[in-house]
Order: structure tokens, then sequence, then C-alpha cells
């Protein structure tokens, strides 16, 4: 998975078998014109559990939310069909 340092709603993100590469390069290229891209291994666990996100500010845990994509996609955004809500997490998933 290929994805922007700075971004948000799944902008020019890219989730490919390294062996695809040459058809997302010039897109990847485009990107790196600009910002710099994250490369990480897929979690298919994203697909079934979502996935959850602790929010801070100025270092303060505020909430967390658990973030999932509609069926068949990886996607947690709302423009995709994802959706969330805030759950509570244990003092250990916020140190």
């Amino acid at each position: 998975m290929v994805k922007p340092t700075i971004a948000g709603g799944a902008y020019r993100c890219y989730r490919f078998r390294v062996e695809e590469l040459d058809r997302y390069a010039a897109d990847i290229a485009k990107t790196l014109e600009d910002r710099g891209v994250l490369v990480q291994p897929f979690l298919p666990e994203i697909q079934s559990g979502g996935e959850l996100s602790l929010l801070f500010f100025d270092g303060v845990f505020s909430h967390a939310v658990s973030k999932r994509p509609k069926a068949g996609d990886y996607r947690v955004q709302f423009e995709f069909g994802g959706s969330d809500e805030d759950v509570q997490v244990s003092e250990e998933h916020v140190a």
C-alpha cells in the first residue's frame, strides 16, 4: 500500500502487489512532486475488523474512533461507504 504522508480521504492511496508497481508508478511519481509517501503492508484485518484511531491534541488523549470499510472495500472514509463510531479504549492503548 502506498499513500501520501500528508492527505485525507484516501487521496492518492494505492493498494497493489509489488509486481503491479509499473501500473501505479506515474501516479506515485506525481504524488512525490509535492509530498512524501508511506509504503506499508496491507493488513487484511482492516477489511474485517476495521481500524482503531486514537486522537491526541497537544499530546493529550482526546478520544478513540473505530473506523470500518463497507463490505468488499478497504477504505474507511465516508465517501467510500465507510463508517465510524466512538469507542472506549484501555489505558494501555492510550499509553
